[in-house]
């Protein structure tokens, strides 16, 4: 029967000489060739001792073959968001086969414009996958599920059981990779995996005129699976790095960024609030986008001289000559006591707390305006709450009620006519 109304199709497999010895115990097709519906497979086949422990080396060979073709077998293939994906493929390989394993040698496979070669291996006791792959390009937008919102399945009672991972060992190498909205080039990743803990390292790759290394091993031995990172990024374009995150247009810059943690869970809410560890970060040439400290206190002026306030001359911005901080993890919640943002007008150092599960911030900071390099005009503290994605700013009443803090702010506030600002 078959998986859906079309008209019948037929396998065909044709193979011009078959030579046997079953005293010799050999077998011999010197070509083959096997067809269904658009799929094309071609090769040859020498084997020995088939009646006791077979061992068997050819070659393989599938023309391209059109895959949406092969959904009346019952195959459903994935939407993807471009229409034209998983469109072709073909693929050819040496082969050899023995009680020990399986080897693929000299493989080349196309998909669409992708190509990948190399050596794979399925062998040992138990079986241990071996490989050494390597891919020219891929675009891997193509292949994502378009209807980003539709909601994810209940994993049904026979999914929650937890997966084990094979045993494998090898090297993958990628030329260019796109993956929005970020482009890789030159990636390179090692990965072994035994006894359920994978290990990936090292992982290196080229982001955007900038780098990236990482060491990551994922241990699923226990009841719940235990991460363990330690990521590097150098002279990345942190504004390219957010924008496909909960951090998008919240920062730009470029610089380094370094992260070493760990965290248990199998999905990503519970990895977020088991977070811990250590993140450092140094930029250059960049902005806070959305917080803009010179408007605000323009604002403010003319708010207490009871006129409009000004409009924006362009986006919300404090843009800063260098960002340094650093922050320990604890539990999904990031505590900075550094931070440290300056440029020739400003100068801004503080302290606070950012919530990586519920994205709430926290933070007390000092706002030091400069008159010329080296010479603080006002001190104004403030304090940024909200969320990274909808911060609040406001000066701290608590900071400006300290001795020399207000009454230096006071000072610069009368002489400016702005006495009554902040409130007594």
């Amino acid at each position: 029967t078959r998986p859906d109304a079309g008209p019948p199709a037929r396998w065909e497999i044709s193979a011009p000489v078959i030579e046997t010895n079953l005293s010799a115990q050999t077998l011999a097709v010197p070509e083959f060739e096997a067809a269904f519906l658009s799929a094309r497979l071609t090769g040859k086949l020498s084997a020995t001792k088939i009646l006791d422990d077979l061992s068997a080396t050819g070659s393989l060979a599938l023309s391209p073959v059109v895959l949406h073709e092969l959904t009346r077998l019952g195959f459903t293939l994935p939407k993807t968001t471009d229409p034209r994906a998983l469109a072709q493929l073909s693929a050819s390989s040496d082969f050899s086969y023995s009680p020990s394993g399986v080897k693929f040698e000299k493989m080349l496979v196309q998909l669409d414009d992708t190509h990948l070669k190399g050596d794979a291996a399925l062998a040992g006791e138990p079986r241990s996958l071996k490989f050494d792959l390597t891919v020219d390009q891929i675009n891997v937008d193509r292949y994502l599920n378009p209807d980003k919102s539709a909601p994810a399945e209940a994993p049904k009672p026979a999914e929650t059981a937890k997966a084990n991972f094979p045993d494998a060992d090898g090297t993958l190498t990628v030329g260019s990779l796109h993956f929005s909205p970020l482009d890789f080039s030159n990636v390179r990743l090692t990965l072994a995996s035994k006894d359920n803990v994978v290990h990936l390292f090292p992982s290196q790759a080229q982001i955007d005129g900038g780098s990236y290394s990482g060491n990551v091993t994922l241990d699923n031995r226990g009841a719940t699976p235990a991460l363990s990172i330690d990521e590097h990024l150098s002279g990345v374009d942190m504004a390219r790095l957010l924008a496909g995150t909960s951090y998008k247009g919240r920062m730009s810059g470029r610089g380094n960024v370094n992260v070493k943690a760990t965290a248990r869970g199998a999905a990503m809410p519970a990895v977020m609030q088991t977070l811990n560890g250590h993140f450092d970060a140094n930029l250059s040439d960049g902005a806070l986008e959305g917080i803009d400290l010179g408007y605000e206190l323009t604002a403010a002026q003319a708010l207490v001289k009871h006129e409009a306030p000004p409009a924006r001359s362009g986006p919300a911005r404090t843009k800063f000559d260098a960002c340094k901080l650093s922050a320990e993890i604890t539990n999904g919640i990031a505590k900075t006591s550094d931070l440290t943002i300056s440029s020739p007008v400003l100068r801004v150092g503080g302290q606070g707390s950012a919530n990586l599960v519920n994205k709430a911030i926290d933070f007390q900071m000092l706002a030091s305006l400069l008159k010329a390099p080296g010479v603080t005009a006002a001190d104004i503290p403030l304090k940024i709450t909200g969320t990274y994605v909808d911060p609040t700013i406001r000066p701290d009443v608590e900071a400006l009620a300290k001795g020399q803090v207000k009454q230096k702010l006071q000072d610069v506030l009368k002489k400016n006519g702005l006495e009554g600002l902040f409130g007594k």
